[in-house]
């Protein structure tokens, strides 16, 4: 936003550090946000709600510091408070010159809960592609990420993946993408490790047992990858988009 200017030296605010759109955090942990402005004179900045209110201190679980910083401490799920936890907020800094308001800042507290993730039982026939999948729970699935897949002895990390090799793991799922599958793929058993990016806590897998099989006869392509409608995805990341189908002869794919 270009600064603007006032008679008698007056500068209307403008922001040094907007905050995020979006703040997703963890009740063990707790977190922060800053909003900075400057202007002549300084601007006093400060929070307000979704209805135009003020955010007030609430003792223990929201502190508003004198330097534009909204702290939210760490709590234990009894106290936890939709008004404050899961409620949208806007920076506001105002002079005498005028007042300017951050975007909307959707703030949303997760409070710890016990996850699981197992491998999806997966079939797939010699030479074709398979794609296993770590199921992680709905509940914990915004926030839960695959850390790495285990394949026998080896460690395969989505950020090290070869796109041109035979095994990858999908940035955008998590899932492992194995290329014209052998019968050896099916002699090591495979598990995946998921991470609570909010608070660090790892769950493992069991290791299961890919099942490879071998087609004698003719087989029209056919698949059971469900259909993807949306793939979010950074600027400037990689996307991949696996096409999971399965036949004999092998499918040719465009």
């Amino acid at each position: 936003m270009p600064m603007a200017k006032a008679t008698n030296g007056l500068r209307v605010p403008t922001f040094i550090q907007e905050p995020p759109p979006r703040l997703l955090f963890s009740n063990d942990t707790g977190t922060q946000v800053s909003c900075t402005a400057h202007g002549n004179p300084p601007p006093v900045v400060s929070w307000v709600l979704s209805d135009g209110t003020m955010a007030t201190q609430v003792p223990g679980l929201r502190k508003i510091a004198g330097n534009g910083t909204l702290y939210f401490p760490p709590f234990l799920s009894q106290y936890y408070r939709t008004d404050v936890h899961e409620t949208t907020y806007r920076c506001r800094a105002t002079n005498e010159a005028g007042t300017i308001l951050s975007r909307n800042v959707r703030v949303q507290a997760v409070v710890r809960r016990q996850f699981h993730v197992h491998v999806e039982s997966t079939e797939v026939f010699l030479g074709n592609s398979a794609l296993i999948k770590c199921a992680i729970p709905d509940y914990v699935r915004t926030y839960v990420k695959v850390a790495s897949w285990q394949r026998g002895d080896e460690i395969l990390l989505p950020d090290l993946s070869d796109v041109a090799g035979r095994y990858v793991v999908l940035s955008t799922s998590g899932d492992l993408y194995v290329r014209s599958v052998r019968t050896e793929d099916s002699l090591v058993k495979y598990s995946c490790l998921a991470t609570n990016t909010l608070n660090g806590d790892r769950q493992r897998s069991d290791a299961v047992m890919l099942q490879v099989k071998e087609l004698s006869q003719n087989l029209a392509p056919r698949t059971t990858q469900k259909p993807v409608m949306d793939i979010h995805v950074e600027r400037g990341n990689d996307v991949h988009m696996p096409c999971n189908i399965q036949g004999n002869p092998f499918p040719i794919f465009t």
